[in-house]
């Protein structure tokens, strides 16, 4: 187990959040975890460059496509490496291409599954520390 993998979480649910953010830890990951898209963005530009940012879909001061769209508009040396998001609100047909993101994942989602498939993409996209 490697501690170079480094992820933000941001999700308004604080519970699930750090629930997220321990099981995450314990696979080895360092983990920022923040409430609202305005701490993520805080976070983002302290020049953390994370290899994941998650967030919810809804977060209390935004939306989570507007978060990852400012993630994406960071300089390559800022910019996480993958942007997810988690949502528990039914999204019918909608994609994670829909939404601008490389994962979309429904809540409740297994959290093995979602660190299994995180670290699958990373590597895939030959990131450092992914299994």
């Amino acid at each position: 187990m490697t501690t170079d993998r480094s992820i933000l979480l941001c999700d308004d649910e604080v519970e699930i959040a750090e629930e997220l953010a321990e099981l995450f830890e314990s696979f080895g990951w360092r983990v920022r975890l923040c409430h609202s898209a305005a701490a993520a963005k805080r976070i983002l530009l302290e020049a953390m460059q994370p290899h994941c940012l998650i967030t919810d879909l809804r977060l209390d001061d935004a939306d989570g496509t507007s978060l990852v769209a400012f993630a994406r508009g960071l300089p390559e040396n800022l910019r996480p490496k993958l942007h997810a998001i988690m949502t528990g609100y039914v999204v019918d047909d909608t994609t994670a291409e829909d939404l601008g993101v490389d994962a979309l994942y429904l809540k409740p989602v297994d959290p093995f599954v979602l660190i299994d498939d995180i670290e699958k993409r990373l590597a895939k996209r030959g990131e450092p520390g992914s299994s």
